[in-house]
């Protein structure tokens, strides 16, 4: 993973010549770096940690309201995007939109980019993560340059910095964008849960049980500075398989043990949630409000996942592989492949594996990436060879 995130760190030096010619290819070129280095991190999971999604989705996600007025949903099939021999290929998210979720073991923005992954979207991520991660060698920089933003949180020094960043988003509206916030600002663990219950006590907040207290004030800037360039804001709450009600999540999956000492979790239950920006209040105290509300929402499912093992919905599961038929349209005479089965089940979830699509191709594109230093070291060791000549000629 090392010498890959190096090749990526050098390839995304390349962008500052492009961007010169063209910003929107130089755009193009480092969301095709990001896709895949991204795929390096779904190889680890797979190989290391192998285990499935378990996507559920409410039907906030998939209900739409047609002309003559009547809402219309057919579940997470609306979401699915599945190859001619009827397996799962991808799942249909908006171009751009906000992520937010719970947020208990350091790995979750690792599944979470493996989602994006899913969706084909793993080249459009922007973290929201703490300043000192810049500094890490190579990757620290290469975050910098991918356009992430980091925060110190220290609002007055943080704002700026995350109004002018999201302003960029804002003017650059055909970019595909899927913006990650975790609203809890850290993993859950004795110390931050002790914190996150004084301060509910002591503002006669409801203190969750499985989550800490979440801080509204990144998000509505978020929110507000994006405005109408984003349409939807994603709740996503994520369980774990192997946790009991009461655990320290980032106690029993380290980053070390998932990767290392194989404990790590064989099923990721991911519940979906959408919200449409526009309806959310953008007033300060009503906004906390509307968040805590959701994080209320968010800890009840997690009970009941720790209860069963499940979230609601998981039972209506529909097939990771269906029989598919091709058919002529008989008004345009174009060959589609459709469900050769009528099936009239409003299916809530799905499960599939965490993997790469090409697992050769994924992992070795970037090495091409790092093509156009050759010259340049070949410039270079000639230089430094016809000068070794010269010095030794005196």
């Amino acid at each position: 993973m090392g010498f890959q995130t190096t090749c990526v760190a050098f390839a995304e030096f390349l962008s500052f010549l492009i961007r010169p010619l063209s910003a929107k290819w130089a755009s193009v070129y480092l969301a095709h770096l990001m896709e895949l280095w991204s795929q390096h991190l779904v190889f680890m999971i797979q190989y290391f940690a192998p285990g499935n999604f378990i996507i559920t989705i409410d039907k906030s996600c998939t209900s739409w309201v047609k002309s003559d007025g009547t809402t219309t949903d057919i579940g997470i099939e609306e979401m699915i995007r599945r190859k001619s021999d009827g397996t799962i290929d991808t799942l249909a998210f908006p171009p751009r939109l906000i992520l937010i979720s719970n947020h208990q073991i350091y790995a979750d923005w690792v599944y979470v980019w493996c989602l994006a992954h899913l969706a084909n979207a793993h080249g459009s991520m922007k973290i929201i993560l703490k300043d000192s991660l810049r500094k890490v060698p190579l990757a620290g920089w290469g975050m910098l340059i991918f356009d992430f933003i980091f925060m110190k949180r220290k609002l007055n020094e943080d704002q700026a910095n995350m109004v002018n960043n999201l302003e960029r988003a804002k003017k650059n509206v055909e970019t595909p964008m899927w913006l990650l916030i975790y609203p809890e600002g850290t993993v859950v663990s004795k110390k931050t849960r002790k914190i996150s219950k004084d301060f509910a006590e002591k503002f006669g907040y409801n203190d969750p049980k499985h989550l800490l207290l979440p801080r509204s004030t990144g998000l509505r800037i978020c929110t507000n500075t994006l405005g109408n360039s984003v349409k939807y804001i994603y709740d996503c709450s994520i369980g774990y398989s192997g946790l009991k009600s009461g655990d320290i999540p980032e106690d029993v999956y380290t980053l070390r043990g998932i990767f290392f000492l194989n404990r790590y979790p064989k099923e990721i239950h991911v519940h979906l949630r959408r919200y449409l920006v526009s309806d959310i209040p953008t007033e300060e105290e009503a906004y906390a409000t509307w968040l805590r509300d959701r994080w209320a929402e968010k800890d009840e499912l997690l009970a009941e996942f720790y209860r069963v093992g499940a979230f609601p919905g998981e039972e209506l599961k529909t097939s990771s592989k269906i029989k598919m038929e091709r058919v002529v349209d008989e008004d345009t005479g174009d060959v589609k492949v459709v469900r050769a089965e009528r099936d009239d089940t409003v299916y809530r979830s799905l499960e599939v594996p965490i993997q790469l699509k090409h697992t050769l191709l994924d992992l070795t594109q970037v090495w091409f990436c790092l093509l156009p230093y050759v010259p340049i070291v070949n410039g270079l060791w000639a230089a430094c060879h016809i000068g070794w000549i010269l010095l030794r000629s005196k």
